[in-house]
């Protein structure tokens, strides 16, 4: 480590950071001067401090309360890229994780039960994201649902970063709590997942993953291959949501006739049938989800994933 950054704390190297790629971006002329009351550079400490003024230039001006940090240009950008580079270099060190690849992460993890497995994707996004896309998960997953052939129908789909073995965990999970709650004529009317080997539907899988615009959603994507909505008779079973609302299939979720006037209107996606004046549907850009009544319209949750999660957990 350069400059004595080890010293530094690893909170005020990332502040650090901060402050040395504003100065060597487009805001650089409003980073000249740092009032030594902001609270953000009072958060950094001594040795952060230190390397700030040494590697950059900075000066003291005025005392107390009024002091302020001033530079009176920005340093050589070669200057800034040496010294991101040492604080970089520095974190590095310290989350270890990050120097080992995906598979080694998972493999490691891999002999740990589900709880543990969950609580080290705590320790850093690099751990959490070789156990979401990596193997660490895949063995909690039912085979049945993503095996081979969503394998082979995600291929079709560049850039999709499947499998995200962390979603498919989690609305496979909100499932079983679902319909372990739920009666035996309301499970009964659920219908089986996604039939992947059939390709008009793999090809609709695909181009979800992918991302393609208009598109449906990745999680109700997921949530359909774990449960391809409602029997058309189903409503007389009930409803999982409330107010008589049937899931709908796949084929349907994509039917512009399925779709009431509101949603329509928003261009949204039903989710269910209409009921009345309700219908729940999703936002294919960003996935969140929206109760109509009509033509207003009520947003329920940020993802399909998390609305799940609010049925096994509240009243929506």
């Amino acid at each position: 480590p350069a400059d004595g950054l080890s010293a530094a704390g690893t909170d005020s190297l990332r502040l650090l950071s901060r402050y040395v790629r504003n100065l060597a971006g487009p805001r650089a002329s409003a980073c000249l001067a740092i009032r030594g009351s902001n609270p953000a550079f009072r958060q950094m400490d001594a040795p952060a401090r230190a390397a700030l003024e040494r590697r950059t230039g900075y000066r003291w001006e005025g005392e107390g309360p009024e002091a302020v940090l001033r530079l009176d240009a920005p340093p050589p950008p070669e200057a800034l890229a040496a010294l991101l580079a040492d604080i970089d270099a520095e974190l590095a060190r310290r989350a270890p994780f990050r120097r080992l690849s995906p598979d080694l992460v998972c493999a490691v993890l891999g002999r740990l039960p589900l709880r543990d497995v969950l609580a080290a994707t705590e320790a850093c996004t690099a751990v959490r994201d070789a156990v979401r896309t990596g193997g660490a998960l895949e063995r909690f997953c039912d085979p049945a649902l993503w095996g081979p052939a969503a394998r082979a129908a995600a291929t079709a789909a560049p850039g999709a970063g499947w499998p995200d073995w962390g979603r498919a965990l989690a609305v496979q999970s909100a499932w079983r709590r679902i319909e372990g709650r739920a009666g035996p004529a309301l499970r009964g009317s659920l219908r089986p997942g996604l039939d992947l080997e059939e390709p008009a539907v793999a090809a609709v899988f695909a181009a979800a993953l992918s991302g393609a615009s208009g598109s449906v959603p990745g999680d109700l994507l997921l949530s359909l291959a774990a449960r391809d909505g409602q029997e058309p008779s189903g409503a007389r079973a009930g409803s999982l949501i409330g107010q008589g609302l049937r899931l709908l299939a796949l084929e349907e979720v994509v039917d512009p006739r399925c779709a009431s006037a509101g949603a329509a209107a928003r261009g949204l996606l039903p989710a269910t049938a209409e009921d009345g004046p309700f219908q729940v549907a999703l936002d294919p850009q960003d996935g969140s989800v929206w109760l109509l009544a009509g033509m207003s319209a009520t947003r329920k949750a940020a993802s399909w994933a998390a609305f799940l999660h609010r049925l096994d957990h509240d009243v929506v």
